[in-house]
């Protein structure tokens, strides 16, 4: 992994201006997808899939996964890519 290069405009906490959600806001999805990240058991989910229309708030809780996740020392990796990276 470390030979890998990686974007400098893509992780969740560089040169973006993207803002958590707000507290008290998306409480049920941001447990529901914590559980899912610490749920270490053999049949446990892969991956979380999360998909919407644009403009409807996913990319605002990917923010605050990545803060919740960095947090638990949980997050392995982010990468967001908004319209402005060519």
């Amino acid at each position: 992994m470390s030979k890998l290069k990686h974007s400098e405009q893509a992780p969740h906490d560089v040169g973006q201006n993207k803002t958590p959600c707000a507290n008290g806001t998306r409480v049920k999805i941001l447990d529901d997808i914590m559980e899912w990240a610490q749920d270490s058991s053999p049949n446990a989910p892969l991956g979380y899939w999360m998909c919407g229309m644009a403009g409807t708030g996913k990319s605002t809780i990917a923010k605050s996964l990545c803060l919740m996740l960095e947090k638990e020392q949980l997050l392995a990796g982010s990468f967001f890519c908004p319209h402005q990276i060519q």
